[in-house]
């Protein structure tokens, strides 16, 4: 099995990808059309991407949809960027935009592939590539013309980049890893805690290197980072009335995640719109994103302040909702309002449940292997914080179902390894069938 795997790996991964293709676009064909599962073309976040797309393709530039004329940052720009060419197409700009999305998410299919195959084997990359094809919480994202079909894939490429990186630090990898962290700012902001939490660690640990010279491969890691998303930032210095690094979208998220609607009752540990709609009234009427996110951020700190008695418990309802543990009925219920179907979001909960087993024998067989296994395990720790300091909703966990499908695939391998033991060699790290 081990060497029919190694050998037809490019058909089999094809072949796997093709699947993963056909049902991605068959499900937005069928399920996506005339509307979403929230009742309107567009759901949550997809309203402003497609919108954003639109105006970029119309040649605008990133403009504020609801305040013509005005600059726009709600989101990092990967998204929109990847969306312009749909955005050209008017009225098809929605369903162009979500095979746009199922073409990336095809893309993860592979990577993630190469990936498995890249920490334990031809089988396992197989195996992983299959699960990637089939895991509800990736192909149910790979149709919304939202950020997640995005980050999936530059994240998947990430660790790739740092696993190769990490078996040969030389210059060549280095600049990919570094350019990738950058563009995984660009398209997810919370995801910059991946150089600090993810690669800076694993460049600096397991060396026989001199010290200075690791701590040289983080910085210049860093170091393109910060050049891939400088220019960014520097837009944007340059365009608002009060400092904007990444997005606009702070202040928002801290007023509707700080509030009553979400401290106490059924919504406890989610975000409301409309608690932000009751800071309106006090917004300058011409002011800019910048300004108007300053004052919600104002307003949620301050609300934050005054309720540190409740924080505790708001905390870890917000962790429950991100790891199904708190209420996933209301969850599922809740996507919808993202353009997520009942069913798709339950069959992800039970997909989430149904993988976590073979995702701790996944864990276990690769340190055993003396193969690293934080850069898998990291996106756990990002999300946790995540979804603890901001508030809890599954699709922040997507980094983490990017890396959990890897660990689910390498688990099923080591149990075949133990009913098939077969012998394997180490190259680079990682082990490759004879």
């Amino acid at each position: 099995m081990r060497v029919w795997a190694s050998h037809r790996f490019p058909l089999v991964l094809g072949l796997i990808a093709a699947a993963g293709l056909l049902g991605r676009v068959a499900y937005i064909l069928v399920a996506k059309r005339p509307v979403d599962a929230c009742g309107r073309a567009r759901c949550g976040d997809a309203v402003y991407y497609v919108a954003q797309a639109r105006r970029l393709a119309d040649g605008l530039g990133f403009v504020d949809p609801a305040h013509p004329g005005m600059p726009a940052a709600d989101h990092p720009p990967i998204t929109a960027l990847v969306l312009t060419p749909a955005g050209a197409f008017g009225p098809h700009a929605v369903t162009l935009g979500r095979l746009t999305m199922a073409v990336l998410g095809t893309a993860t299919i592979v990577v993630l592939g190469l990936l498995g195959r890249r920490i334990a084997g031809a089988l396992a990359g197989l195996l992983v590539a299959a699960l990637a094809t089939v895991n509800p919480n990736l192909w149910m994202n790979d149709a919304l013309p939202m950020s997640e079909a995005p980050t999936a894939l530059v994240l998947s490429l990430t660790v790739l980049a740092l696993y190769r990186t990490i078996d040969r630090p030389d210059a060549r990898r280095l600049v990919v890893l570094g350019l990738l962290s950058g563009l995984l700012v660009l398209t997810r902001a919370e995801l910059a805690l991946y150089v600090p939490l993810a690669v800076a660690p694993c460049l600096l640990v397991g060396s026989d290197v001199p010290l200075p010279r690791r701590l040289g491969r983080v910085a210049a890691v860093g170091a393109l980072a910060v050049a891939v998303v400088l220019p960014w930032t520097v837009a944007n210095l340059t365009r608002f009335d009060r400092p904007v690094a990444i997005s606009t979208n702070e202040g928002l998220t801290w007023v509707g995640a700080n509030c009553d609607a979400v401290y106490t009752g059924g919504g406890i540990g989610f975000w409301n719109l409309e608690c932000a709609k009751a800071v309106d009234p006090q917004l300058p009427p011409d002011a800019d994103q910048s300004v108007r996110s300053e004052i919600y951020r104002d307003v949620g700190l301050t609300y934050v302040g005054d309720h540190t008695r409740e924080l505790p418990a708001v905390v870890v309802a917000r962790v429950g909702r991100l790891w199904n543990l708190h209420h996933p009925d209301q969850m599922v219920w809740l996507n919808t309002g993202e353009g997520r179907e009942r069913w798709a979001s339950w069959s992800g909960v039970w997909a989430f449940w149904l993988l976590l087993p073979s995702t701790v024998a996944g864990a276990v067989a690769l340190r055993r292997r003396r193969v690293p296994v934080w850069p898998l395990l990291a996106p756990a720790v990002i999300v946790t914080l995540t979804a603890a300091l901001f508030y809890g909703i599954v699709r922040f966990r997507l980094p983490f179902d990017v890396t959990m499908t890897v660990l689910a695939g390498v688990g099923v391998d080591a149990a075949w390894r133990r009913l098939r033991p077969t012998a394997d060699v180490v190259v680079e790290g990682a082990p490759l069938d004879v």
